[in-house]
């Protein structure tokens, strides 16, 4: 069943708070309840609006790689984005190589683990539609061209965790996220980027697991 889930059908939302619409939709069906949650990068500004619609359904909450509505830098991330991409067909390296690690030997050694770890010969995920990266593109743009949340509506614990190079969402959007939002405990990993949390992998889970309990 989860296998389906995973591999669901449908048209790509354009704005973030479409998408929190849909998993609540998701949520409710399943009648879920008391759920922790965590945000990476896009995921991020979805699970913010999860928590300000409906904060009655979650109980934790980590925002990786993230950033508030209207945060800096943040409409960077479609020439980023796109620089990047061509970036891996010239030099033949999987664009994540530049999205989410930096270009240095410590960076890049991270990067070639990384890929190695979630690479698969069988039963791997469909591609995404060129339809729906353009759709998320759009979604980020009106995100970061908005009005701020007021995040100090969020009363459950959250942690938000960053690497202190971040170019997609840039870091300085993680100690906003930290000082707005009440009680939130940061964590910014060295010499990291946007896939911090892929970098600090083992790190990372380990804290996450103890956070969530």
């Amino acid at each position: 069943m989860i296998k389906e889930w995973a591999q669901s059908t449908g048209q790509a939302r354009e704005t973030i708070e479409a998408m929190a619409d849909d998993v609540l939709a998701f949520v409710s069906t399943l009648e879920l309840t008391a759920i922790r949650v965590v945000g990476f990068s896009l995921g991020g500004f979805v699970a913010q609006q999860l928590l300000l619609k409906a904060p009655e359904r979650f109980t934790k909450c980590i925002l990786a790689g993230t950033g508030g509505a209207g945060g800096e830098g943040i409409d960077r991330v479609t020439r980023i984005t796109i620089y990047d991409i061509l970036r891996g067909r010239v030099t033949l390296r999987v664009p994540k190589h530049y999205l989410f690690f930096p270009v240095t030997p410590a960076g890049q050694q991270a990067a070639r683990d990384f890929i190695a770890r979630i690479k698969r010969t069988e039963d791997k995920d469909t591609s995404i539609k060129l339809s729906a990266f353009l759709a998320q593109l759009r979604a980020i743009s009106v995100w970061a061209n908005r009005e701020k949340d007021v995040l100090s509506k969020i009363t459950i614990p959250v942690w938000v965790v960053n690497g202190d190079n971040d170019r997609m969402v840039p870091t300085q959007n993680s100690y906003d996220l930290a000082n707005r939002i009440p009680g939130a405990k940061l964590t910014i990993y060295p010499n990291a980027g946007h896939g911090a949390i892929f970098q600090y992998h083992e790190d990372f889970v380990n804290k996450a697991l103890e956070f969530l309990k």
